[in-house]
């Protein structure tokens, strides 16, 4: 399954899970290396991941969010620098 991501309006919808943008504190563009060490394991167990095995760029969606323990998602994407700015 690929990941589907939209940004509408106040809300960033990756797959089935959303966001509100509020709650994103930073979103940094990450390249082969710092996805590959994040997609495995140096990853949060806490984190969100919506990867996909082919992919190996993306995005970390660092949050601020007390009533959600979550630390970050990240996202797969061929197009991380332009998601990156997007949600900046």
């Amino acid at each position: 399954m690929q990941t589907t991501i939209l940004l509408e309006q106040n809300m960033l919808y990756v797959n089935n899970a959303k966001i509100e943008l509020r709650y994103i504190r930073k979103v940094t563009a990450l390249d082969k290396v710092e996805f590959k060490k994040l997609n495995g394991a140096a990853a949060d167990p806490a984190a969100f991941l919506a990867t996909n095995f082919w992919s190996n760029t993306g995005v970390k969606i660092d949050l601020s969010d007390k009533n959600d323990p979550t630390p970050y998602w990240l996202v797969s994407s061929k197009r991380a620098k332009e998601l990156a700015e997007k949600l900046s």
